[in-house]
């Protein structure tokens, strides 16, 4: 990610080691973080970018297939969760509120009963901040 020119490079593999010329796509302010993932369900991964100091990290919180994106919202204290929908797009957020300027993201199922859950670093505080996910199997 270019930060002063605000765009993304994606280098394409080859499957032989190799890659095809570089693509520069335009993105948001301030590209910050990255995430991969098959958004629109078609088979081939697909490119987020989260900007101006967030992360992202893919999930299917829900548990309807689709991936779907958290990021942290570091100047209201925020995470976001967007929800796949399986065409590329997804559902207007769903907003969190956890420790104070989050700076980071992890997604796993912390307490063990099947569901993804989210924690948030919140390092000018030294706390961490724990969302349990409801959608267990």
């Amino acid at each position: 990610m270019n930060v002063g020119d605000n765009s993304a490079i994606v280098l394409l593999g080859n499957g032989d080691g190799t890659f095809r010329p570089q693509a520069t796509y335009a993105v948001g302010s301030s590209p910050f973080a990255a995430a991969v993932g098959d958004f629109n369900g078609d088979g081939n991964l697909d490119f987020a970018t989260a900007n101006e100091f967030s992360n992202t990290v893919i999930s299917d919180f829900n548990r309807d297939g689709y991936l779907d994106i958290v990021a942290v919202n570091q100047r209201d204290s925020t995470v976001s969760v967007l929800y796949g929908i399986g065409s590329g797009s997804f559902q207007t957020q769903s907003v969190f509120a956890v420790g104070t300027n989050p700076r980071g993201v992890a997604v796993g199922d912390f307490n063990g009963d099947g569901a993804p859950d989210i924690v948030t670093a919140n390092p000018n505080v030294n706390t961490v901040s724990v969302l349990l996910g409801t959608c267990g199997v």
